[in-house]
C-alpha cells in the first residue's frame, strides 16, 4: 500500500464484523451511484447493469481488484469524481472479501479506502477500514514495519480530529512504540511521536504525562 511507506519518516507535516451487515445496502448504493452517474437503468431484478462499474456479483477473477482499485486511486484525484471513486472503491473491497484474511490484497484495498475518507474528513467511514488494514499488516509484516506504523499514527489523528482524544493517545503509542522497536530510541521520528503523544496526555489535562512524553 502507497500510504504504508510514511512512518515517522517525513513527520513535517465501527468493527470489522459490520461490514459484512451494510453489504448488500452498500451494494445496492454502488449500483444506483453508477446508474444516475453513467445515465443507464437501475438493477432490475435478477439483472446486472450495463456498465463497467457495475457491481458483479459473481466471484472475481484474480486482478479484478486491482483493476478497479487502480481506477479508484485515479478517480479519487478529482473531487468532483468522488461518488464514482467510491464506488470503485466499493467493487474493489468486494472483490478482495474473496480473499482468506489476512491477505495483502484486501489489506490494501482496506488502506487506500480509509485513506479516501480520511482525506475527506470522513472519519466515521475511515476508522472501520483503517483497523482491518491494521490488523491485516500486524498479521502480514509485523508492529515494526513502516506500514503497520503509519497507519497506527493515522487512525490516531483521524480519533484526534474526532476529538476522541484517548482513542487517539491509544494508537499514537502503538505508533511510537512500534517506530521505536523498528529505529531505535535515539531516531528523529520516535521524538516526534512522542511529542504527539504528550501533546494528547496534555489535552486530557495529564500534565505529568505529557512532561515525561515530552522528555522522551
Amino acid at each position: 500500500a502507497v500510504f504504508g511507506t510514511m512512518g515517522w519518516r517525513f513527520f513535517a507535516d465501527g468493527l470489522p464484523s459490520e461490514f459484512h451487515d451494510f453489504k448488500q445496502t452498500a451494494r445496492q448504493f454502488v449500483e444506483d451511484v453508477v446508474a444516475e452517474i453513467d445515465g443507464g437503468a437501475v438493477r432490475q431484478s435478477g439483472q446486472t447493469l450495463n456498465s463497467e462499474e457495475a457491481v458483479n456479483s459473481n466471484p472475481p477473477a484474480e486482478g479484478v481488484w486491482r483493476e478497479h482499485l487502480n481506477k479508484a486511486i485515479k478517480l479519487a484525484q478529482d473531487s468532483s469524481q468522488d461518488d464514482r471513486a467510491q464506488a470503485q472503491f466499493m467493487n474493489a473491497l468486494f472483490a478482495a472479501e474473496n480473499f482468506t484474511e489476512p491477505d495483502e490484497r484486501l489489506t490494501s484495498v482496506l488502506d487506500h479506502f480509509g485513506y479516501f475518507y480520511d482525506q475527506r474528513g470522513r472519519y466515521e467511514e475511515a476508522i472501520p477500514h483503517y483497523l482491518r488494514a491494521l490488523n491485516g499488516y500486524r498479521d502480514s509484516v509485523g508492529e515494526a514495519h513502516e506500514y503497520f506504523i503509519s497507519l497506527a499514527r493515522r487512525i490516531g489523528y483521524a480519533y484526534r480530529a474526532q476529538s476522541a482524544y484517548q482513542s487517539a493517545l491509544d494508537y499514537l503509542n502503538v505508533a511510537v512504540v512500534a517506530a521505536t522497536n523498528l529505529y531505535g530510541e535515539d531516531y528523529s521520528g520516535v521524538a516526534y511521536g512522542y511529542r504527539e503523544v504528550g501533546d494528547i496526555k496534555l489535552t486530557l489535562g495529564d500534565k505529568s504525562g505529557a512532561r515525561e512524553a515530552y522528555q522522551l
